[in-house]
């Protein structure tokens, strides 16, 4: 696989975007999330798994969740308003979307319902995340 990493000329940080699907995982993740009821809520309260835990943040890219805590570490997430509509069924959300530094820098035009999420998919493998990467820069 051709490394697509690419980095700036001025600082040699890491110049790569990402692209992320609204899988099966991050919407599990969310749906034990919920559980809790309206938040907001400390994320490790949840009972999410460690993969849910690790990837939790993610939804934030497709406007399910959103932090709710001072700080970039507290742990403090809520769902939002178009979160709670989705997981009823009368919202949809982005198929996809690409990631640049942690800001949204594209979105997909086709969109899914929560009912319409691949089951059999859980989790995007490592290595096609890696093989979503595309340098910018």
């Amino acid at each position: 696989m051709k490394d697509k990493t690419t980095f700036c000329d001025h600082c040699g940080a890491k110049t790569v975007s990402y692209g992320h699907s609204l899988s099966r995982g991050l919407v599990g993740a969310m749906l034990v999330f919920s559980r809790l009821g309206e938040g907001p809520h400390l994320l490790s309260a949840s009972q999410v798994n460690i993969s849910q835990y690790n990837n939790f943040q993610k939804l934030k890219y497709f406007g399910l969740v959103e932090k709710a805590g001072e700080g970039p570490h507290s742990g403090i997430w809520r769902i939002t308003y178009l979160g709670w509509a989705f997981l009823r069924g009368e919202h949809n959300a982005p198929k996809r979307v690409r990631t640049y530094r942690g800001e949204v820098t594209e979105v997909d035009t086709e969109r899914v319902l929560f009912k319409d999420i691949d089951l059999t998919k859980f989790w995007e493998k490592h290595e096609d995340y890696v093989a979503s990467a595309r340098g910018e820069g």
